[in-house]
């Protein structure tokens, strides 16, 4: 049980961590009766900060029967319009995720942050008490290698032993990684406890067992579902009749198939746990999928996470102990991450153009990727899905540095640049024509240059 102090800290964390608020700045609480407690101790700690909060109930049964299709009462509307942050504790059951989803959509907009917290109680509040840099730099990782990665392999063993290989197809910068830091700025929502990264799958082929928890169940020892996926959906789950089986057919497909949902099945979302505070599973989705170690698949929605298809559930299916590769490299082993996680950033000193690819470019420019210069540190962002925006060093601290030296010597406006007159500049900053070559390969893996023959 996490202590009291503990307690106070992590809401300290919610404040001014995740939110970033400052004395005299605005928050609106939005909570139900299971979560009044946390809501009234961050409207406390965030009053001896000089942070401004109001608290709006919201009961169960207005959220059970709200349409999709509406919007939400005129006084919350107007509220969230005008606050600095809106933290959400509502309820995290199927059925109330329709009201959940209209407070995102309203929400979003270029100041507003919003912090999602559904189901939130003061044991998750605990697991808010971490440490915001190491979860930055495991999610920066994860989300490199899935941003250059084309292929997740995922290796998970049965009761009797046998493997199970699921094989994902993942799309890079199409459908680019998200990265559930905790971190939310200006005009963007995020989900708390922080610790993920996680992918949409273009395709998927395979079998997958799960053997964590789903929504409302942790599963016990030696009890597991396996999952047989093929072109990217469900096609089989054994077994039906074991209470685990049931407890998934009854609360998420059943569900799904009342609401006439055909998109239930839909392989919508791979993840990975990255958070040290997360002790054990909970059958919380928005908890486990946090866990360090941890496997996540979703059936059912992408579209709030940026994807192409709508589904009535969202259904996360936690997996432990999983073996993982990212293009053949190994990433998880049995659960544990690899020893150097920092060899999926790529290093100019290390990486090696292609030969043909710098012998046929003569024209470098600027491809329109939004960028900026943070610290001395080039990044690269991009827009993860509605209200949410992320962004990468480019490479290494020392890549992401040289990066930002040779990104301003590009031309605006898409001009271009020869590659002499670049080589040129490149020597002035101590890149010989090698590195200078390797670093510009790098920065098209992240479709920040193109370049073009003679």
């Amino acid at each position: 049980m996490t202590s009291e102090v503990d307690f106070s800290k992590a809401a300290r964390n919610v404040l001014h961590k995740s939110l970033d608020l400052r004395q005299h700045q605005n928050l609106l609480i939005i909570s139900d009766p299971g979560s009044l407690d946390v809501a009234e101790l961050i409207t406390e700690t965030a009053q001896r900060s000089g942070i401004l909060a109001a608290i709006f109930f919201v009961p169960l049964s207005s959220q059970t029967f709200f349409n999709h299709h509406e919007n939400l009462p005129l006084p919350v509307e107007a509220a969230m319009r005008e606050t600095d942050a809106v933290l959400n504790l509502l309820s995290a059951s199927p059925e109330t995720m329709a009201y959940r989803r209209r407070i995102l959509r309203t929400s979003c907009g270029p100041r507003v942050k919003v912090a999602h917290c559904p189901g939130m109680t003061m044991d998750i509040l605990g697991m808010v008490d971490v440490d915001y840099e190491l979860i930055r730099h495991r999610c920066n990782v994860l989300a490199t290698a899935l941003a250059l990665g084309k292929r997740i392999t995922i290796s998970t063993t049965d009761m009797h032993g046998d493997e199970h290989l699921l094989e994902v197809e993942i799309s890079g910068w199409e459908y680019p990684p998200s990265i559930g830091d905790g971190l939310i700025p200006d005009g963007a929502w995020a989900n708390l406890p922080p610790g993920e990264t996680f992918t949409i799958p273009m395709d998927s082929q395979g079998s997958i067992v799960i053997n964590g928890s789903m929504p409302g169940r942790v599963l016990e020892p030696g009890e597991e579902l396996i999952l047989t996926v093929g072109e990217g959906r469900l096609l089989q789950l054994q077994p039906e009749d074991s209470p685990a089986g049931h407890h998934l057919l009854k609360t998420q497909i059943d569900f799904a198939k009342r609401h006439g949902d055909l998109n239930w099945s839909n392989l919508a979302e791979i993840g990975f746990g990255v958070n040290p505070a997360i002790e054990r599973l909970t059958g919380i989705p928005l908890i486990d999928e946090k866990k360090d170690g941890t496997v996540h698949i979703a059936l059912g929605d992408s579209g709030s996470l940026g994807g192409a298809v709508d589904s009535a559930i969202h259904c996360d299916l936690m997996v432990e102990k999983a073996t993982v590769t990212i293009d053949g490299k190994l990433l998880l082993d049995k659960g544990r991450w690899q020893t150097d996680q920092n060899s999926f950033l790529p290093d100019y000193r290390t990486t090696k153009a292609p030969v043909e690819w710098w012998r046929d470019a003569h024209e470098i420019r600027r491809s329109g990727v939004r960028t900026e210069r943070l610290g001395d540190q080039l990044v690269r962002y991009w827009n993860s899905g509605p209200g949410r925006w992320d962004y990468l060093p480019v490479g290494t601290t020392q890549t992401a540095h040289m990066a930002a030296l040779l990104q301003a010597v590009l031309p605006e406006q898409r001009d271009t640049i020869s590659r002499e007159k670049l080589l040129e500049a490149a020597k002035r900053v101590n890149l010989n024509e090698e590195s200078a070559a390797n670093l510009l390969w790098i920065m098209c893996q992240y479709d920040l240059v193109l370049l073009s023959g003679a």
